[in-house]
C-alpha cells in the first residue's frame, strides 16, 4: 500500500507542476482542470491513509457514486462547466481505482 501512496503523491505533484506551467502560459482554464485531477489524487491518498484497504476501496466507490450523481445533475441542468469538472473527477478516480486493483 505504501508504494501506491507514493504513486499517488508523484501523480499529484506532476499534475500540480503541469497546472502551474499552464497557468503561467496564460492557459488558466486548462491549468484549473489539471488541478482538479491533482485534487482527486490527493483525496484518494487521504482516504487511503485513514482507512484500511477494503474500507478505502468502498469509500472510493462511494465517491464515484456521488460524483456520478453530480455529473447527471450537471447534464440535466445543461451546466457544461460542471459537467466537464465531474467528468474529469470520474475519469481520474477510475484511473486510480484501476491502479489500486493492480496492487
Amino acid at each position: 500500500m505504501e508504494t501506491f501512496q507514493i504513486w499517488l503523491d508523484e501523480q499529484a505533484a506532476c499534475l500540480r507542476e503541469e497546472s502551474k506551467k499552464l497557468t503561467a502560459d496564460d492557459r488558466r482554464d486548462e491549468g484549473n482542470l489539471v488541478k482538479i485531477r491533482a485534487n482527486v489524487y490527493e483525496i484518494c491518498k487521504s482516504v487511503l491513509q485513514v482507512l484500511d484497504r477494503g474500507k478505502a476501496k468502498a469509500k472510493l466507490t462511494e465517491l464515484h457514486d456521488t460524483w456520478s450523481k453530480s455529473l447527471e445533475m450537471a447534464r440535466g441542468h445543461d451546466d457544461v462547466r460542471q459537467t466537464v469538472i465531474e467528468e474529469i473527477k470520474m475519469e481520474t478516480l477510475a484511473e486510480i481505482l484501476s491502479k489500486l486493483e493492480e496492487e
